[in-house]
């Protein structure tokens, strides 16, 4: 008698599915098959949900995840998914999650900063001054001779949690000598390298120490001495994000994504220990954005999908943050460093980010209602097929469109024969047909006038949609006076075999066919 994979137990299977590694792919391969498999996917002892976001999670924690909203509609989803599975519908719903996680991480590690700041207060304030300074000068030599042993891990732990101790930085000489952002940089390095699960437990101790360090003295954040990486602790920790370091460099597997995660946490607490420091300068936004790479992976693997939108949540929790400190109007600097930020993001494809952007931050919105970067970057805006498509996505923006339908742009993309461009601005807002040149020239006129190559198509369209083709620019000149300009001679011609213009049989005068 033949059996069949589904026709397994339910605990079979589940230890099959537990046994693959990538999420996505069980999902993109096995969801949809029938209901039956759909339903020992989404198990939640099965737990792939919160297996795809590979985070350090506890029974209470996860039973919070699968009753919120955002759990239950993307299983939901997921269990109405038949054999006709669309693989970005997939997608669109695991990146949801890690939105959800991110933003549900931001709110945890806040009242974690509180809590615990609070509580190692509290027991310094029952220490002698002589007590703080010798435990203070215990966990600086434990520090400095920070190892992968349990010991050494177990003993600063319980130095700053227990005991109050924390590394301080009252002048320039003791700063240069913490210098946070290396330390936290050598046990990356260390822990990354390795696939071991066992050091799991080793490396969740040391982010607790790690975010001990910043509860017990955020001034540790403001270390600048480690220049390699950036101007202190918060610039390193986003650049290797933003950069990708460590983790994209080595052989990716689940082991080093839950040590992304951790790294991410570490990366929310210390944007929360810096909210009131007046350092969250916009240069600092600037850089960062800046640091955007290009999506050259296009394989929705768990890693891929996990990194790229974890990146954008981050971001806007930066523009959020950032906008306490940004004064208004920019200056002249602030404008010249954001139009260079926007250039990078044009550049490396992400017209994504601008689009977010847009949605996300004032800031944004009046730089592009309000300047003329648009008009002045149209060549990197369509430089190739990739950023064209994403243009095309920014003219079905509200209010973003706007930006777009003003003359200067409208005559460069005729200029460029942008002719499918110009057609979608002429449908948002057929005012544009009557905007005029220096010279008076409406589209049609400039058309006839100012762009050469074949075009006899786009006149025919203006034609049909409206465009007057009585009006006269400023030196007396028609459409039928232009049209008949010896330059012109091929397009007339073109004009007459495409039957869009011919001749009045009464008259012997070209008339429009």
């Amino acid at each position: 008698m033949q059996s069949t994979f589904e026709q397994l137990s339910d605990e079979i299977l589940m230890i099959i599915f537990s046994y693959l590694d990538d999420v996505v792919s069980i999902f993109q391969t096995f969801l949809g098959l029938n209901q039956h498999i759909n339903h020992i996917l989404l198990d939640r002892r099965l737990h792939l949900l919160t297996d795809f976001l590979c985070i350090n999670i506890d029974s209470e924690t996860m039973s919070s995840y699968y009753n919120s909203l955002e759990f239950r509609y993307v299983t939901q989803k997921f269990m109405s998914l038949n054999e006709i599975t669309n693989n970005n519908e997939i997608v669109q719903c695991l990146e949801s999650l890690v939105c959800f996680h991110i933003k549900n991480q931001y709110i945890r590690l806040d009242k974690e900063f509180q809590l615990n700041q609070d509580h190692f207060q509290s027991i310094r304030k029952q220490l002698t001054d002589n007590e703080i300074q010798n435990v203070d000068n215990e966990l600086k030599i434990a520090f400095n001779k920070l190892e992968h042993t349990s010991n050494t891990i177990q003993q600063i732990h319980s130095l700053i949690y227990i005991r109050g101790a924390r590394l301080e930085c009252d002048d320039d000489n003791q700063m240069r000598s913490f210098d946070l952002a290396r330390a936290i940089s050598r046990q990356m390095v260390f822990y990354y390298k390795s696939t071991l699960y066992h050091y799991k437990k080793k490396f969740y101790h040391l982010i607790s120490i790690f975010k001990g360090l910043i509860i017990s003295n955020p001034n540790l954040l403001k270390i600048s001495h480690y220049l390699s990486y950036g101007f202190n602790v918060v610039h390193f920790l986003l650049f290797t994000i933003f950069q990708r370091r460590f983790i994209y460099t080595n052989q990716l597997c689940t082991t080093n994504l839950y040590y992304y995660q951790s790294l991410v946490d570490l990366v929310l607490l210390s944007i929360r220990s810096i909210l009131n420091d007046k350092s969250w300068s916009e240069s600092y936004l600037f850089e960062i954005l800046n640091m955007i790479k290009s999506n050259e992976e296009s394989i929705n693997s768990n890693s891929n999908i996990v990194f790229r939108t974890t990146e954008i949540e981050l971001l806007k929790i930066l523009l959020d943050q950032s906008n306490l400190h940004m004064t208004i109007p920019w200056t002249d600097n602030t404008n010249h460093s954001f139009t260079q930020a926007l250039n990078h993001l044009i550049k490396n494809d992400r017209m994504n980010i601008v689009l977010m952007m847009h949605r996300h931050n004032q800031f944004l919105r009046n730089f592009l209602h309000t300047t003329a970067y648009i008009e002045k970057f149209i060549d990197i805006m369509l430089g190739n097929c990739k950023r064209k498509q994403l243009f095309k996505q920014l003219l079905d923006e509200k209010p973003l469109n706007a930006c777009f339908i003003r003359k200067e742009f409208l005559f460069q993309l005729l200029n460029k024969k942008q002719f499918q461009m110009l057609k979608k601005m002429i449908t948002l807002s057929n005012t544009v047909l009557n905007e005029l040149d220096e010279d008076g020239n409406d589209l049609l006129l400039y058309l006839c006038l100012k762009v050469h190559g074949c075009r006899h198509r786009f006149i025919q369209y203006l034609i049909k949609i409206g465009c007057n083709i009585q009006r006269k620019n400023f030196f007396n000149q028609s459409f039928f006076d232009v049209i008949e300009l010896k330059r012109n001679r091929k397009l007339l011609t073109k004009l007459f075999e495409h039957e869009i213009i011919s001749i009045d049989k009464i008259t012997g005068k070209i008339k429009i066919s």
